[in-house]
């Protein structure tokens, strides 16, 4: 609304505007803190402790390392001599 809009208006036109301005920036601010909101989560899955070094239940279960193998899965290597 312009200045000489503004003036013109009547008690109840400035009130409904003054209402709808607040209603726009109560929107605007809710769409802020969910999206601060989304921006931690986000963050918090990139760069937040890794799965791998998580404690709980599944920090208990035992994984091999590279380069081990199970105990029954342990075969002999096959040497080719080559020559």
């Amino acid at each position: 609304m312009t200045r000489d809009g503004l003036e013109a208006a009547t008690r109840d036109e400035l009130i409904e505007l003054a209402l709808s301005e607040h209603a726009t920036a109560e929107g605007e601010k809710a769409r802020r803190v969910e999206a601060e909101r989304q921006l931690t989560w986000f963050k918090k899955q990139l760069f937040g402790q890794k799965s791998e070094k998580r404690s709980g239940p599944s920090a208990e279960v035992d994984q091999l390392s590279l380069g081990e193998a199970a105990e029954g899965d342990r075969r002999p290597v096959e040497k080719t001599v080559s020559g």
